[in-house]
């Protein structure tokens, strides 16, 4: 809510859109903004997914917000989507050893590491509140925003049933180590 807030005082309009998206209603859109899929929603068919590519193809941007570890089947749902691009998330939040990088606790990190890019330009730190990962699929993404060396992905096993859908704060065998794309683009 505080982005578009701020997008609605800087004088740009937004519209919230809960129909099927397609070519017709896209093509009077400059960007598309996917915040935080849940299961409460349907998942996107694949004439929404072809939309949405066109779309794109035809000079639209896509900028898409995913959660950490899965959570309400966020990673499930957004992935076919994510894949038309060569992107994924993955099933892990961030957490970060190190005290001078996170902000409290493990989970919520102090970003400063960024990639060269206009997104990014300016920018000296970004607070991420128990965010998740992303992969390149096909290695052809810029990452923008990447953790510390000493971070490393903690998986949530859905059939532990742990509160708040996150892993057990500890690095487990076959977790992956730092640094991990934490924003990305295409």
């Amino acid at each position: 809510s505080r982005l578009f807030r701020h997008l609605a005082l800087s004088g740009y309009g937004y519209d919230l859109v809960s129909e099927p998206l397609t070519r017709a209603l896209l093509g009077a859109y400059q960007v598309l903004f996917v915040n935080l899929v849940d299961d409460t929603l349907p998942a996107f068919d694949e004439a929404e997914i072809d939309a949405v590519d066109g779309f794109v193809a035809a000079g639209g941007g896509l900028f898409i917000i995913t959660d950490h570890s899965n959570c309400y089947h966020s990673a499930q749902i957004i992935n076919p989507l994510l894949e038309r691009f060569g992107l994924r998330a993955t099933y892990y939040t961030a957490v970060e050893r190190g005290a001078e990088e996170a902000i409290e606790g493990g989970g919520w990190l102090k970003i400063t590491r960024f990639g060269a890019h206009p997104i990014t330009e300016g920018l000296r730190m970004v607070s991420f509140q128990t965010g998740g990962t992303l992969e390149s699929t096909d290695g052809a993404a810029t990452i923008l925003a990447s953790s510390s060396e000493s971070a490393f992905g903690d998986f949530w096993n859905e059939s532990e049933g742990t509160p708040g859908y996150y892993g057990n704060w500890r690095q487990d065998p076959g977790e992956p180590d730092g640094p991990l794309s934490l924003a990305v683009a295409r």
